[in-house]
């Protein structure tokens, strides 16, 4: 077949030219309609949806542990260390109960709306219907990184009701003060708190909060491998850590040279996670994996013992309802004329995200000449 001419300038002019009384935007638009029915877009919806909800689980699950308890119950410490005393004959010893206390877990209804029109319905193309779509899908995942890294960095308690949904373990000074019981020999009081910081933000200054922390986390009983979340405008500041031990890229062989000081390298490991691993902390009470992410603000800095997806010893609970399973659900929005039609999506969600284990978090805050650990913030 021979190969079709090529129009020059003046006849595409000619072939293209407009006409005061059309408007060639909506012939354009009338002649491109692909002809959607309202299965084929709810089907797309539910398809696009169901993907961004899993791949939140994906993301955080192991940071999280899925519930539908709206209280976490937990041992109150006794601020001093006692043990099983010895039996004594011809009498019985003195009882003991534990001290408990507790916090509420969040629960919150959310909705977005696709409220199209049935004309425009009508008439839409399938690019007009994917975008749009697609920034629910935004909204949505915004939505849950902004409620998870709220309450993994913010210290506020928020009521609920004549309680509090709650941060980390504080000793003092707020409405649920915690103060755990002996583990390991180790004691707390009401100075005790999870959220750290210090006022000198170099490298060596950024290494000392990084030791306190796991120290704090270690006297828990949080054994294993940590992680920390940290912000990408950070790397740098972690990288220039004396104890900082970089990745080996699979199938690349590193020689040591002949400095005096020897490489340190280790493989990644992958995991439900958030952020990009980077490296590791060989800190004086073991190894912590570092992971940057850009939501999180600089001189800020998470650390966590994960026990794997969904495991009931995480340190953050994503309560979801009882009769709804987590995510964002889209709903038809129907006219209402004797013929029904489609006309929109209402696009619902229930979930809430709270402190599942108060002992297994660390907040960290770095910033020159800091006196006090300062909230973050996520809005939008």
């Amino acid at each position: 077949m021979a190969d079709l001419p090529t129009l020059g300038p003046r006849a595409a002019i000619d072939l293209l030219q407009t006409y005061a009384g059309i408007d060639f935007a909506r012939v354009w638009n009338f002649q491109n309609r692909q002809g959607l029915t309202s299965q084929q877009i709810l089907q797309q919806a539910y398809a696009a949806l169901g993907g961004v909800n899993q791949m939140l689980i994906n993301k955080y699950g192991d940071l999280l542990y899925l519930t539908n308890s709206s209280t976490v119950m937990y041992r109150q410490g006794e601020g001093t260390r006692t043990k099983t005393p010895k039996k004594v004959e011809f009498a019985r010893g003195d009882s003991v109960r534990s001290a408990q206390t507790g916090h509420s877990l969040p629960l919150s209804d959310y909705e977005d709306v696709l409220d199209w029109g049935k004309l425009w319905l009508r008439d839409a193309k399938q690019s007009d219907v994917d975008n749009d779509i697609q920034l629910m899908v935004d909204r949505w995942i915004n939505r849950v990184e902004d409620d998870i890294l709220t309450r993994l960095f913010v210290t506020t308690e928020f009521p609920q009701g004549t309680g509090y949904d709650v941060g980390w373990a504080i000793g003092t000074g707020v409405n649920v003060p915690f103060i755990p019981s002996p583990t390991n020999g180790v004691t707390f009081d009401s100075t005790h708190t999870h959220y750290k910081f210090t006022g000198t933000a170099t490298s060596a200054g950024l290494l000392a909060l990084i030791e306190s922390m796991v120290k704090e986390l270690r006297h828990h009983g949080h054994s294993g491998n940590l992680m920390a979340l940290v912000s990408e405008a950070d790397v740098d500041t972690y990288v220039g850590m004396s104890k900082f031990v970089a990745l080996l890229p699979s199938g690349v062989m590193i020689v040591p040279g002949n400095g005096a000081a020897s490489v340190q390298v280790t493989s990644a490991t992958a995991s439900g996670l958030p952020g990009e691993l980077f490296g590791y902390v060989n800190t004086s009470r073991g190894l912590v994996e570092l992971r940057y992410y850009s939501r999180i603000p600089t001189g800020y800095l998470f650390m966590s013992k994960s026990y794997g997806q969904n495991n009931p010893m995480n340190g953050v609970a994503l309560r979801v309802h009882p009769d709804i399973s987590f995510g964002l659900h889209p709903e038809p929005i129907i006219s209402r004329t004797l013929t029904p039609e489609m006309e929109g999506i209402q696009l619902v969600a229930t979930h809430g995200v709270g402190v599942n284990k108060r002992l297994n978090g660390v907040a960290g805050y770095f910033v020159t000449s800091a006196s006090a650990y300062v909230n973050p913030s996520f809005a939008a």
